[in-house]
């Protein structure tokens, strides 16, 4: 079963660094300023009150509150340290990395600019998505019968950081992996 586990484990670490060396050996920047211009082109009143929204479910007030509010204390323990360890993890790679976010984003500029305290240059990864992915897997695995209410509800978030403007594609997707990865952190060794 252990084995199982770390088998798993091994197998979607391995498919996430594959995605990310693919997104960053391809063009990128044209891949997310293809996806970036078609969203912001389509946007409605309706959905713009919608996603406004939306975004908030991964504030880390409301991903600790719900952490908090997990009934069973050792689903509550794990939900909290994955989101310390997420929050811990997404800092140092919105830093390090240094990415601007596409609200700013300027061609003529320096499109990274790492260990900057300007949040303009804090795109990747997206915070708030992987806050919503952290908590996500730490209660599917908790709870598996809400597995895809809370993926669906990450996912959401996750397109609400692209549809406001926020964050590119590869942004949201790498912070969805720092989140998941944050929580199976957790699972396997704290």
């Amino acid at each position: 079963m252990y084995f199982n586990k770390l088998l798993s484990l091994i197998s979607i670490t391995f498919i996430l660094i594959i995605i990310f060396i693919l997104l960053f050996t391809c063009n990128v920047q044209a891949f997310d300023e293809r996806i970036q211009s078609t969203i912001q082109e389509n946007r409605n009143p309706l959905l713009d009150h919608f996603m406004d929204s939306v975004t908030h479910l991964g504030d880390g007030f409301i991903t600790g509150g719900v952490a908090l509010s997990i009934p069973d204390i050792q689903a509550q323990e794990h939900a909290l340290k994955s989101q310390l360890v997420n929050f811990i993890a997404t800092s140092f790679l919105k830093v390090s990395i240094g990415r601007q976010r596409p609200s700013s984003y300027n061609l003529q500029s320096d499109n990274f600019k790492t260990f900057q305290l300007n949040s303009s240059y804090h795109s990747m990864p997206s915070g708030h998505t992987s806050a919503a992915f952290a908590l996500a897997t730490s209660i599917s695995e908790s709870y598996p019968e809400y597995r895809r209410i809370v993926y669906t509800l990450a996912c959401m978030v996750a397109f609400s950081r692209i549809y406001r403007n926020n964050h590119w594609t590869t942004d949201v997707i790498v912070g969805a992996g720092v989140g998941y990865l944050s929580a199976k952190f957790v699972s396997y060794h704290w």
